[in-house]
């Protein structure tokens, strides 16, 4: 039985074996890997989206546009990515955390309602942070991941270390 003093061991993670399917797709070409990145899809409700962010009042929305979609619509990473593209605009930025959760979240929305209060508490707190690491995920990913994650705290509640995988322009 374990109690909460038991140590657990560690799993040896070189004997583990890599699922063929894993190695299959890592022996296609580099432009094949991008390409099934860029059109990995998850199917997301913008209208919905742009509903919660209006009632909510955080900047960011309308998140249907072109090049996204509008309504119900399959949201592809190279979407998101794109989104990212040019930051120079404030809305930007809040379009590419919007658009990161609902690629991340698709239809089940964890948690979103909670992120979005907590960005409406606050959003000149976060703008300014979210602007730097998008920028920073470009050249150096550690730190973008340290300014969203200080001390091992996530920067806005309930927004963890998954999603900054998400949120950065490929």
């Amino acid at each position: 039985m374990l109690t909460p003093m038991t140590p657990i061991a560690r799993t040896d993670t070189t004997v583990l074996a890599l699922p063929a399917d894993c190695r299959r797709w890592l022996s296609t070409t580099g432009a094949d890997r991008r390409h099934a990145v860029l059109e990995q899809a998850i199917p997301v409700d913008l209208q919905w989206w742009d509903d919660s962010l209006a009632t909510f009042g955080v900047p960011g929305s309308p998140l249907q546009r072109e090049g996204v979609g509008v309504g119900r619509t399959e949201l592809s990473r190279g979407q998101v990515f794109a989104a990212a593209a040019d930051l120079s605009e404030p809305a930007a930025v809040w379009r590419l955390l919007w658009l990161s959760m609902a690629w991340g979240t698709g239809s089940r929305r964890r948690q979103v309602h909670r992120r979005m209060r907590a960005v409406a508490a606050d959003p000149d707190r976060y703008a300014e942070a979210l602007t730097t690491a998008a920028e920073l995920s470009r050249t150096d990913p550690e730190k973008a991941y340290a300014l969203l994650y200080p001390g091992n705290c996530t920067l806005i509640p309930f927004l963890g270390p998954a999603f900054f995988t998400k949120f950065r322009p490929y």
